[in-house]
């Protein structure tokens, strides 16, 4: 699965065909939240300018560091984007905790990783992460 694919479902048919469903689907794009929590902040600004020019307007980078917890529930984001390379807090960690909380464990985690790792992504995946994207 590629990033664009998993963040942008084809639209569908609506009550004004498609031009009406194409102009709702932009208007969902620029109301989602997403954040990225990356290990390299130059990546996770790359991400970032790749989903604005998609047209999702809400896209924020979080610096994984320990206050990460925090910055995620009060920004309340509709997805996550989270690099399995991160070290301190691990992104294991952080999807423990993640699947714990409250505020965080109902939202959707995509593992986003540089190396197609199957042990990776499987225990990423049974921590909570909806799916996981391999980094071109």
């Amino acid at each position: 699965m590629n990033l664009e694919a998993a963040l942008d479902p084809a639209p569908t048919e609506g009550a004004d065909g498609l031009a009406g469903a194409a102009s709702e689907h932009a208007q969902v794009r620029a109301r989602a939240r997403i954040a990225i929590v990356d290990a390299e902040a130059l990546n996770g600004a790359e991400l970032a300018a790749f989903l604005r020019s998609l047209g999702y307007l809400q896209v924020l980078t979080v610096a994984p560091d320990a206050d990460v917890l925090d910055t995620l529930r009060d920004e309340r984001p509709d997805l996550i984007l989270l690099d399995l390379a991160l070290r301190e807090p691990t992104a294991f960690e952080l999807l423990g905790w993640m699947g714990t909380d409250l505020l965080l464990r109902h939202v959707p985690v995509i593992a986003v990783t540089a190396q197609d790792e199957r042990p990776k992504r499987l225990r990423a995946l049974k921590l909570g992460a909806t799916d996981y994207l391999v980094k071109p």
